[in-house]
């Protein structure tokens, strides 16, 4: 039971970010069919939010849940920065030009990627708090 309980905080997650980063891209105006909807999410979104899980959050996770408990704003803070990060950095490496103003990033321009990949970020990092559960070091303070 143990097993499933850390698939589900690892699959979950990255397939409610998954989600969530399609659903964003209808949001932002790219128009898909339910069934590309789906196919995208499975094909494109979940890989991504796979690669995000193992390589950046669960070792980021491992690290700081010794330090701190895991609430729901350090969660969904925690999940925004996994998911916006890289592709912040990838949006500077791919259009350096257009993002950057001299030698300082614009803003504006890292403003959509820092969006796109940190909302399902989010998402992602609020369902794995829902998941794993109240923190046992919170259940002190949390009358």
């Amino acid at each position: 039971m143990r097993e499933l309980r850390w698939l589900a905080m690892g699959l979950l997650p990255a397939l409610a970010a998954a989600a969530t980063g399609v659903v964003l891209f209808e949001v932002i105006g790219l128009r898909f069919p339910v069934g590309a909807l789906i196919a995208i999410t499975l094909m494109a979104g979940l890989p991504i939010a796979l690669l995000h899980l193992f390589i950046v959050a669960a070792p980021l996770y491992s690290m700081a849940i010794g330090r701190w408990p895991l609430r729901w704003w350090n969660a969904a803070l925690g999940g925004f920065l996994v998911g916006s990060g890289p592709f912040a950095i990838l949006a500077l490496m791919l259009f350096g030009g257009h993002v950057m103003r001299g030698e300082v990033p614009d803003i504006a321009g890292l403003g959509i990627p820092f969006l796109i990949g940190g909302i399902p970020g989010l998402t992602g990092g609020l369902v794995f708090r829902a998941i794993r559960g109240r923190d046992p070091r919170d259940v002190a303070t949390a009358a």
